[in-house]
């Protein structure tokens, strides 16, 4: 049956940019086997959203059009759980509006549909994919192309193709051989197989259209006989216009834009086979056309109060494709009259031949290539005539190797490969990342690690081992044996390590992208040249870079002759304060434009600076000051630092963007934007940091700002640059239990010292003074400030002696941070005390058939299992993924669990 929710439940997520489940078993009787959402955009703006089936390991995100609703299909777990993704929780809406029992099949990974041709439609067929069952409808979606695209019962003559963008989702009818005809504008569309039905829908040949005749008017249209339900096709007019349909008597008013140009619906009729349409655009010309293209069968079923389904509320009656009949003599229930029939397919990686596939190149020096002039060789004298060519030594050969049988197709890149079998079976692949190395986090992730075995017992890898490898890019794809490459997964992309040879094997090992950050954060150094480029005492050395707000950091005196010291590498915002010997200088006022100008600024008792003064040159390619006189000591300054592009970058994550992006060359897409975006909101004060005359390591860098922040680097094992914050753990994302954790080992547990007390630095120092090298002049307070690290904290709100009596062990911790303001330091104090004050458990658990759903940072439920006494390991617990190591089954990680 399907059974429709009235009034439709909306969704909560509750979290965006993650996926969540979404538990359903309140709403959906315990037969249902799918859902249908209505996904809305509220907004002017396009919003991201996806569904997926629970256990899922390929599910696509993709934008909703401003404004504009749409509809999709998805499968239920077991536990009637969906999964959803949203990009915002408050513009993006989720409506249950409908559910399917035994007549639906969601398996619980998606099929891709193979297509072949483009500007037409072609014929597909399905009956590969159903097994035993006949279907008469299928649940099919397509992305990612802005191009033409519809899906029509074969045999039609419908012409309804319109440009959409994005995924769009589709509910088709089926012939007697399982075919339906899709169209599609681009052979970059891809089509994909949600699931199917086997009774409780009509489709007839050709769609009919119920399009309103007044412009703005909700009006009545009557469904065929022996229908519930209607399933609409909408496109749009000439121009954006918007639509609606609804229940006849619904009190729901709102209307939508087509997403792009076309919309999926799908509406309950009354008892009397009504319901409502709407169109409008301003007039009758151009507006929206709504189709109906199938119906749902069967009366109208009304559940009653507090059932979950028509079998509780109706008990004396079941349904066979929504047809009522009376029960059999006999039979005392629905359930002994109608045995279910759910069939809840095995996931295809359970059911077919998957291949790990590696593409790697490496460096030939005997590779030969001809290159056609011109260009000339440099250093010959160019010669007469046309179509010469030229012979060159040394590049990239790329090579191909699989666990099993498989070769490329001709459409595919690379083209007509054959995969060598050489991926060793049981340790062919390896990979691992953790948040922090210790018991709580230092900054910095371990760095993602990992190796490649390949099989060599024949000798044929020996020459490749000669090769240049190391620093070369490494890719891992998994698929299935009967797919084209193009549809396999990328799970990881790196570089080649060291290279390891034996008669018997040729071990890759693996390096996740952190090696590109293994540079000098400082791109640019004093030629020694003189003004700007310094004297002959700085040549070589890096110039100073100050981002955020930071404390008495020391200029680099480029200039001695005019008193010119280098501030900052760039535009700085502000230099709030500048002093000599720790005693504050007098802004003079002055606002040079050029360097030039600032050097001819004259200097001494009523002159342009006086002594005593200052004055600061603010441009795009550097910022520096000019004192007044010589100074008595040493010159410190407090600063707001870098505005690049007119943007202050001032809290943690943007400290880190802005360094990567102008300093390591990573462009906004190598970044993890939800994890930038989480992280400025978890951690949203200020903080600075100061790089000065020392060459300081980019990677090294990024560790010390995230370890202020509570949190670590890393790189995704598709290498994005991620960032993240420990938390106690919330929202948990998935629950692991007898259905996905490993049943033939037990979870290891173990739990690091508990904190009674942190103290949380701010305001840390540059340089720190000798205090003999101060002015006399100095309050007792500000010499002590600047002769100490940084100033700490009221360690008040976060100490707690209590554990100190209980754990005669618990650390007393520190961290000086890079906080700007005491507020902020304290409340950082606070959050580390309540994580790390408690006593905390770290257990390794082996798990079976997540694959990618898991990443550092989400929160899971860890429920008990035959193999863990509920008591023992005091479950079921939340805790926060801290470690992920995959094997050559990478569906199966073994997790680290952090609470």
């Amino acid at each position: 049956m399907i059974v429709f929710k009235d009034p439709f439940v909306t969704l909560s997520p509750g979290a965006a940019n993650a996926w969540v489940t979404i538990d359903l078993s309140s709403e959906v009787s315990a037969a249902a086997t799918g859902v249908a959402i209505r996904v809305r955009n509220l907004v002017d703006g396009d919003r991201d959203w996806g569904l997926r089936k629970p256990g899922a390991a390929v599910a696509f995100v993709d934008e909703l059009d401003a404004n504009a609703a749409t509809f999709d299909f998805c499968g239920l777990s077991p536990a009637k759980e969906i999964e959803v993704w949203v990009g915002d929780t408050i513009n993006i809406v989720l409506d249950l509006v409908a559910y399917f029992e035994t007549e639906a099949t969601f398996p619980d990974e998606i099929q891709g549909v193979g297509l072949g041709t483009r500007d037409t439609y072609e014929t597909v067929s399905i009956a590969g994919f159903t097994g035993s069952e006949t279907a008469t409808a299928a649940f099919l979606f397509s992305r990612p192309r802005a191009t033409d695209v519809y899906a029509r019962k074969a045999g039609s003559s419908d012409t309804l193709q319109r440009q959409k963008d994005n995924l769009h989702a589709y509910l088709v009818g089926l012939d007697g051989s399982q075919q339906f005809e899709f169209y599609r504008g681009s052979s970059s569309e891809s089509l994909y197989l949600r699931g199917w039905l086997t009774g409780g829908v009509n489709f007839p040949d050709n769609a009919t259209e119920v399009t309103p005749a007044a412009d703005a008017i909700w009006t009545e249209v009557t469904l065929p006989e022996g229908s519930r339900a209607g399933i609409f096709w909408v496109l749009d007019g000439a121009q954006p216009g918007q639509w609606g349909i609804r229940k006849k008597g619904s009190s729901e008013a709102a209307v939508f834009r087509p997403s792009q140009s076309v919309s999926l619906a799908l509406a309950e009729a009354d008892a009397e086979r009504k319901i409502e349409v709407f169109a409008s655009l301003g007039s009758t010309a151009g507006r929206p056309q709504i189709f109906l293209i199938g119906t749902v069968q069967g009366s109208v079923a009304l559940v009653a109060a507090g059932a979950e389904s028509l079998t509780e509320a109706a008990p004396a009656v079941f349904s066979i494709n929504n047809d009522f009949t009376a029960l059999p003599a006999g039979a005392e229930s629905v359930t002994e009259a109608v045995p279910p029939a759910i069939r809840v397919a095995a996931p295809r990686w359970q059911r077919e031949a998957e291949v790990m596939a590696i593409l790697f190149s490496a460096y030939d020096e005997a590779l030969a290539a001809t290159i056609e002039g011109p260009p000339w060789p440099v250093g010959l004298e160019q010669l007469p005539g046309e179509g010469l060519s030229f012979m060159v030594l040394g590049g990239e050969r790329q090579f191909c190797v699989a666990d099993t049988d498989y070769s490329s197709g001709p459409d595919d890149t690379p083209a007509n490969k054959v995969f060598e079998v050489r991926i060793e079976k049981r340790r062919g692949y390896e990979f691992s990342v953790r948040a922090f190395r210790g018991s709580r986090p230092d900054g910095r992730a371990s760095e993602s690690s990992g190796s490649i075995r390949l099989a060599n017992g024949d000798g044929g890898l020996d020459s490749i081992a000669r090769l240049g490898l190391t620093g070369r890019t490494l890719e891992v794809f998994t698929g299935y044996r009967g797919d084209p490459f193009s549809r396999f997964e990328r799970i990881f992309v790196g570089t080649i390590g060291d290279v390891s040879w034996t008669e018997e094997r040729l071990t890759l090992e693996l390096r996740d992208r952190q090696t590109i950050l293994n540079r000098p954060v400082q791109t640019r150094f004093y030629a020694g040249t003189g003004d700007e480029q310094g004297t002959a005492e700085l040549a070589g050395k890096p110039m100073p870079i100050v981002l955020g707000e930071k404390r008495n950091v020391e200029p680099a005196l480029n200039d001695p002759p005019n008193l010119i010291y280098h501030v900052h590498d760039g535009e700085a915002d502000a230099v709030l304060e500048t002093r000599d010997r720790g005693a504050a200088l007098t802004d003079s006022g002055q606002a040079p434009a050029s360097y030039a100008e600032l050097k001819a600024l004259t200097q001494g008792a009523g002159q342009d600076i006086e002594p005593g003064e200052y004055a600061v040159l603010y441009t795009p390619d550097g910022t520096w000051l000019k004192l007044g006189a010589s100074p008595d000591g040493r010159i410190t300054c407090d600063i707001r630092g870098d505005v690049a592009a007119g943007s202050f970058a001032s809290t943690h994550g943007a400290i880190v963007r802005r360094l990567v992006e102008t300093r390591a060359g990573v462009a906004p897409i190598e970044l993890d934007e939800a994890a930038f975006e989480a992280l400025d909101l978890d951690q949203p004060g200020v903080a600075g940091w100061w790089s000065g005359p020392e060459v300081k390591d980019l990677a090294q860098a990024l560790t010390e700002i995230m370890a202020s922040a509570g949190g670590w680097w890393a790189f995704t094992p598709l290498g994005l640059l991620t960032v993240g914050v420990l938390k106690a753990p919330e929202n948990p994302v998935l629950v692991l239990d007898h259905s996905n954790l490993s049943k033939r080992r037990r979870p290891e547990r173990q739990g690091p010292q508990p904190t009674w007390r942190w103290r949380v630095g701010y305001q840390a120092l540059g340089v720190v003074q000798d205090p003999d090298g101060l002015a006399s002049s100095l309050t007792a307070e500000d010499r002590k400030y600047y002769s100490t690290a940084a100033r700490f904290a009221d360690p008040a709100a976060a100490t707690a002696e209590s554990v100190l009596t209980k754990h005669r062990l618990a650390e007393d911790a520190e961290t000086v941070g890079l906080w700007a303001e005491e507020d902020d330091a304290g409340k950082e104090a606070g959050r580390r005390q309540t994580l790390h004050g408690a006593l905390r458990d770290i257990y390794e658990c082996p798990a079976e058939g997540l694959g990618r759903r898991l990443w550092l940072g989400d929160s899971v439920t860890l429920k008990p299992t035959q193999q863990t006494n509920a008591v023992r390991y005091d479950l079921p617990k939340d805790f926060v993924v801290i470690g992920i190591e995959e094997g050559a089954r990478f569906r199966n990680p073994r997790l680290t669990l952090w609470g």
